[in-house]
């Protein structure tokens, strides 16, 4: 598994509009929590880079895709 891995200590980073439910996940797991837009901020009009970082991430696989 993929999350054994990862120290326990590694953040959990949210994105898209439900991030809030990250930032709750990491509370109860006692995990720090990072937003997407700690990483990478592009000016996205009214949005947030995290808003809109689900998106973006389907736009590319789809340019990807056969």
């Amino acid at each position: 598994s993929s999350r054994a891995a990862l120290p326990a200590t590694a953040p959990l980073v949210g994105a898209g509009v439900g991030r809030f439910l990250v930032v709750e996940l990491a509370r109860r797991l006692g995990r720090p929590y990072r937003d997407f837009s700690d990483y990478w901020s592009p000016s996205c009009g009214p949005w947030s880079a995290a808003d809109c970082a689900p998106a973006a991430a389907i736009a590319r696989l789809a340019e990807e895709s056969p």
